[in-house]
């Protein structure tokens, strides 16, 4: 082991105790003297309320409490720098400068005193010369401006437990060693940390552009999940100074996937997002109705239910989008006089014409928002210029010990409620009634306009209703939001109806927005967006392709890859066993069989089924042979255990160490599903068909 490298080591791993020691001993001061703060001022003070100074105390032990955290969150990084301090080097020549040797790791350590820094968080700019670059000339972008020099040496490390095994120099970022030995281990319930093994295309993804949408569109296991949550990671470090983690918010579809990317952005040294399904956004907008989910959605059309499924067409139908937007842009508001002792304070036309003197680009309620502004001041000049006559009315009609002042401050505030209520109802709050009126009025089949009266009437609607309701309710801007996230994390993109990306541009429009999604993996062509193109559009985003996939064997790989029509992705070259064929009449028993033959050391199987009742009727039969065996069969659902049943819709972003797929003979009928249940596995996937006489 070359002596230098051992050298540097016992260095960092020298300053790495120095500061765990210093955070251990300020985290330990801070906690007691918030303690004793609390106490001395509970002892000296029975009844603090009453005290001025109850405040300040109660200020200064939260600062001390942050701090605690602080020191707790800097600690748990320390320790996994301790088992793994850096997993690269580049050694970079810069004119002038000479070459610095640049370690990278999970986050930056430095010196306070004499500002050495020993190693460099990937995220910094210089650190992307160790995922981008080759030996020989190289640039990269720093707040300075672009730096050039040239890449003399890249290497890469591998550590087990604070011990350095092995290390190693390459032409070409990532070495495929590397890359095959973090793909080899065995699956997580929780998505892992990869910013060792980042691949170029990947990390040109991560990096990209803090202010522009962004779409990234690639196979299933190209680490299109893993680009998110670690672009998430770079932005907070990119924008520290302006954006923290409460300012991003990751959307969903199922509480499985919340669960599953959990734990990622706190491994690598921030805190958690926020996690939104979508359905939330109904219960926010849409209250009294309870909505059917996407996933029973899906269920009904997968099962062929054609009386629903010609419904949700009618509902999608381009054309009735398009109608539906004519209506609104036509749609006029009623207004009526407001008056007082019989005298008109603010005409309708007067409103009108005002209403209708406001940018047509505004939405509905940001122009009654600014109609009811200028309203408020026609108001008040009315009530200056006629507080003579207003004045002799109240003295008229109310007794003369009640102050007059105060009896022209409730006339007033009286006048302006009920100008307010008028133009804030001039367009419904409930835009489930507006929808069905625009359907009734549209749609040609009486049926099904009969039978959204009839679930209306029931406060119970499909999730297709809902969705065009908050639709017309964004589009009149009734869900403008006064503090919108900074950033939306949008995984599973395609899962997406048009409609809903439609609903999302409108409720965060200067919202910055970061798409995944592989158009193959549209399992429901009638529910999801299946054109690359039109989502990109519907964003403004630019778009940035991945070619590779790399989660499962090539073996597994290439098997999945027929089911596709035209599949021009490559597929990272790891070995293992093709698919595992069985036939037999008792399905069941033999999945149980195959389950528990998975090697000890994979620590997930799932079986797949195509719907979700399909899921429930298979566990009650494994069950019988697996006891501890998981259903996961709703949105709702939480992963655990070594054996999961669920359909094929709720896996979409999860992988296992094993995929079993009963009744296998019916691949061939729906190629996405095929594609779909063969890409979850990482190393084995087995597939039992139906026995043959």
């Amino acid at each position: 082991m070359n002596d230098q490298e051992q050298a540097y080591l016992k260095q960092v791993q020298a300053f790495i105790e120095a500061e765990t020691a210093r955070l251990q001993n300020l985290q330990n001061v801070q906690f007691r003297e918030a303690r004793a703060e609390g106490l001395d001022y509970a002892q000296s003070n029975p009844y603090g309320a009453i005290y001025g100074h109850a405040g300040e105390v109660q200020d200064s032990i939260e600062k001390k409490m942050i701090t605690v955290n602080q020191c707790i969150s800097e600690l748990e990084i320390l320790e996994r720098m301790r088992k793994s301090p850096y997993f690269g080097r580049v050694d970079f020549y810069e004119e002038g400068f000479g070459t610095e040797s640049i370690y990278v790791g999970l986050r930056s350590l430095a010196n306070r005193d004499d500002y050495f820094v020993y190693i460099y968080d990937w995220r910094t700019p210089v650190c992307a010369l160790f995922y981008t670059g080759e030996i020989g000339k190289a640039s990269y972008e720093a707040p300075a401006g672009t730096i050039e020099g040239e890449i003399k040496r890249i290497r890469q490390y591998q550590f087990d437990d604070g011990e350095l095994l092995s290390y190693w120099d390459a032409d070409l970022r990532i070495d495929d060693t590397v890359l095959r030995n973090v793909l080899s281990g065995a699956s997580s319930d929780r998505l892992k940390v990869i910013v060792c093994s980042i691949q170029r295309e990947q990390n040109r993804c991560i990096r990209f552009d803090t202010n522009k949408n962004l779409a990234v569109f690639g196979p299933a296991g190209c680490g299109k999940t893993s680009i998110g949550m670690h672009r998430l990671a770079w932005l907070l470090y990119e924008l520290r100074t302006t954006m923290v983690s409460k300012d991003i918010l990751l959307f969903t579809n199922n509480v499985a996937f919340m669960h599953y990317v959990s734990g990622v952005l706190p491994d690598l040294g921030e805190e958690e997002v926020r996690s939104c399904l979508f359905s939330s956004l109904l219960d926010i907008y849409l209250p009294g109705y309870s909505v059917t989910d996407y996933y029973e959605q899906a269920e009904t059309v997968l099962a062929h239910d054609e009386k629903r499924t010609k419904f949700i067409q009618a509902v999608y139908d381009p054309a009735f989008l398009e109608y539906v937007d004519r209506c609104l842009d036509a749609m006029s508001c009623r207004f009526r006089d407001i008056k007082l002792y019989g005298d008109i304070v603010l005409s309708a036309q007067d409103l009108k014409r005002r209403y209708d003197a406001f940018s047509p680009s505004l939405s509905v309620h940001a122009r009654l928002n600014l109609l009811l502004d200028w309203a408020k001041d026609e108001v008040d000049d009315y009530f200056l210029i006629n507080r003579l006559e207003i004045n002799r009315h109240l003295l008229e009609t109310h007794e003369p010990y009640e102050p007059l002042q105060q009896l022209v401050a409730n006339l007033k505030n009286s006048v302006l409620g009920n100008l307010e209520v008028m133009i804030k109802g001039a367009v419904a709050d409930d835009t489930i009634p507006l929808y069905y009126r625009f359907f009734g009025a549209w749609c040609k089949d009486k049926r099904m306009v009969h039978e959204l009266a009839q679930r209306m009437g029931n406060r119970l609607v499909y999730f297709e209703d809902a969705l065009m309701a908050l639709y017309i309710a964004a589009k009149l801007g009734g869900c403008e939001q006064e503090d919108p996230p900074a950033h939306i994390l949008l995984d599973e993109a395609q899962d997406f109806c048009v409609l809903q990306h439609k609903i999302l541009r409108l409720i965060y429009p200067k919202t910055v927005f970061t798409l995944l999604a592989d158009t193959n993996q549209a399992l429901v062509p009638q529910l999801n967006t299946t054109s690359e193109e039109q989502l990109a559009d519907i964003y403004g985003a630019s778009v940035l392709k991945m070619g590779k996939s790399y989660r499962a064997t090539r073996q597994l790989s290439e098997f999945s890859k027929q089911f596709l029509d035209g599949a021009d992705y490559d597929v990272f070259d790891r070995e293992g066993d093709d698919p595992f064929v069985y036939y037999t009449d008792r399905t069941a028993e033999k999945a149980a069989e195959i389950a528990r033959n998975v090697p000890e050391h994979f620590h997930s199987v799932c079986i797949l089924t195509n719907i979700a009742i399909e899921a429930a009727q298979f566990h009650k039969k494994i069950v019988k042979y697996i006891p501890d065996c998981v259903l996961a069969n709703t949105a709702l659902s939480k992963l655990g255990g070594r054996v999961t049943v669920m359909p094929v819709t709720l896996s979409k972003g999860l992988e296992f160490d094993a995929v079993i797929i009963p009744y296998a003979d019916r691949l061939e009928e729906n190629r996405r599903i095929a594609y779909m249940m063969t890409t979850r596995a990482l190393h084995e996937l087995h597939l039992i068909k139906e026995k043959k006489d």
